[in-house]
C-alpha cells in the first residue's frame, strides 16, 4: 500500500451537528476514505473500517465574537498514510501564538487500498472509483463553508515530527 497525502485549508460556517452513524459535514470522500467533522469532532474513517477522532474544546468554543477556532481562520488539514498508519494532521497554535503543524491524531494499523464504493447492488455501480469534495460520493452531508487548496499526493509529505510554520 502506497503511502499518500491529501490535504487542504478549510474554515466552516458553522459547528457540524451529526452523530456517528450521520456525520456533520464531510470535508472529502474517496470511498474508503472519509474526512468529516461532527460537532467538533474530526474523524477519519479508514480504508479497513476503524475511525480515528479528535476532539479539541478550541473547536466548538467562543472565541469571543461568536464564532470557533474552525469559524474564525482558514485552517490546514493532511489526512496521510505514511509507513502503513493513517495521519491526522492539523494547524495548532502555542501559547505565543506562533503557527505550526502537528500530528493530531493516528491510527496504526491502518490497512487497505483508497478506492471508491465498491457495492455488488447495481445502482451504485456509477459510484465505482468516484471521489467527492465537500460531501458524501453519494450526495450528503455537505460542507458548509470554504475549502481550499485541495492537494493529493503519491507520497506522506508530514512528519515524523512538528513542523514549524513561519
Amino acid at each position: 500500500e502506497q503511502d499518500f497525502t491529501i490535504e487542504c485549508w478549510a474554515k466552516f460556517n458553522e459547528i457540524p451537528k451529526g452523530h456517528d452513524d450521520d456525520p456533520g459535514m464531510v470535508l472529502w470522500d474517496f470511498g474508503n476514505l472519509k474526512f468529516s467533522n461532527t460537532s467538533g469532532y474530526f474523524s477519519v474513517h479508514g480504508p479497513d473500517g476503524d475511525v480515528t477522532d479528535h476532539f479539541e474544546t478550541k473547536f466548538i468554543e467562543d472565541e469571543g465574537n461568536g464564532k470557533s477556532y474552525i469559524q474564525n481562520k482558514f485552517v490546514h488539514y493532511a489526512v496521510q498514510r505514511r509507513n502503513g498508519q493513517i495521519e491526522l494532521w492539523m494547524d495548532a497554535y502555542d501559547e505565543d501564538g506562533k503557527k505550526y503543524f502537528d500530528l493530531a491524531a493516528i491510527d496504526e494499523s491502518a490497512q487497505g487500498t483508497i478506492t471508491g464504493i465498491k457495492s455488488p447492488h447495481p445502482d451504485h455501480l456509477k459510484y465505482n472509483n468516484c471521489r467527492s469534495i465537500g460531501s458524501t460520493i453519494s450526495g450528503t452531508n455537505f460542507f458548509s463553508g470554504w475549502i481550499d487548496e485541495v492537494r493529493v499526493w503519491k507520497e506522506a509529505l508530514y512528519g515524523p515530527g512538528t513542523i514549524v510554520e513561519d
